[in-house]
């Protein structure tokens, strides 16, 4: 039972708020701060960032067939999202689009990866962290020798890079040596994570997802994916998707650069800290002009 340490952090996050007196509560999709709020009321607003808010807006593409698994998902997220004056919900596309209390807002993308300048690459590079795609990659690479491949993995026995075949390199992983290898790769294999799938999507990059069986929300995201029309969803971890000319055609999405994406979420924050009564005003005020 973890019980004595689930409320002994409930009363450290009490003590820490009380003496920080908040003007806003930001939940990055924590349990938490939602007991934490029934428990101890606050009057500091309670807002709320994540992209799997993304299942509470309307249309959302759940994956099919798997009924408990949404159910708990929505749960899960209704319950965080509980009180919320506002769901920043990160998206793929489509930003700035509001439903309700939720606005959709681009994704919140490593400093390092702005600096990087895209290029064509003749290797497709791979997210393989599962030592089981590492083995699915040798195979595609003794198959295809005419084939570039690098991928990523986290192999305790291999710190350093790992020359597996002459076609395939394996390297430890590093978040600014991944940025980088992925701005000069020709497409991206990877789970259906939604920070690397941005990321690739930011660079330009083709990709093809697989993703992780039992974990639901990779699911969605790439469910997601399809209905956008931004990347393909592939079977077994095997890059031959990415190979052709037709299919490594990087799909079209505007991702704002730096300084826009940081004009949008101050933009949002202002509006969202508005008190609705002046907010009412200031909307009344414009349509008299």
């Amino acid at each position: 039972m973890r019980l004595p340490e689930f409320l002994r952090s409930l009363r450290i996050l009490h003590r820490c708020l009380k003496e920080a007196q908040p003007d806003v509560i930001l939940n990055f999709y924590e349990l938490l701060p939602p007991l934490y709020r029934l428990l101890y009321p606050q009057s500091a607003r309670y807002w709320c960032i994540g992209h799997q808010y993304t299942c509470l807006l309307p249309g959302f593409p759940a994956s099919q067939g798997q009924h408990f698994a949404r159910r708990l998902f929505r749960a899960l997220s209704a319950w965080t999202a509980w009180g919320a004056d506002r769901l920043f919900v990160l998206h793929y596309a489509g930003f700035q689009r509001r439903e309700g209390r939720a606005l959709l807002m681009p994704p919140l993308l490593r400093p390092e990866l702005y600096a990087l300048q895209p290029r064509q690459g003749e290797y497709v590079l791979a997210y393989a962290v599962n030592y089981g795609y590492a083995e699915e990659l040798k195979k595609v690479a003794a198959a295809h020798p005419d084939w570039q491949l690098r991928a990523f993995w986290d192999h305790p026995e291999h710190p350093e890079p790992y020359q597996a075949a002459p076609n395939l390199c394996f390297y430890p992983l590093n978040g600014a040596h991944f940025l980088e290898q992925l701005a000069g790769a020709k497409a991206f294999l990877s789970t259906a994570g939604f920070e690397s799938i941005c990321e690739a999507l930011y660079l330009g990059k083709p990709l093809a997802v697989l993703p992780v069986a039992g974990q639901y929300e990779q699911h969605c995201n790439a469910e997601e994916l399809l209905q956008l029309g931004l990347g393909q969803v592939v079977q077994t971890f095997h890059p031959g998707v990415l190979m052709g000319t037709a299919s490594a055609t990087a799909a079209t999405v505007h991702y704002p650069n730096q300084e826009e994406a940081k004009k949008i979420w101050q933009a949002a924050f202002q509006e969202a800290a508005t008190p609705q009564a002046e907010r009412k005003r200031e909307m009344t005020e414009f349509q008299l002009k």
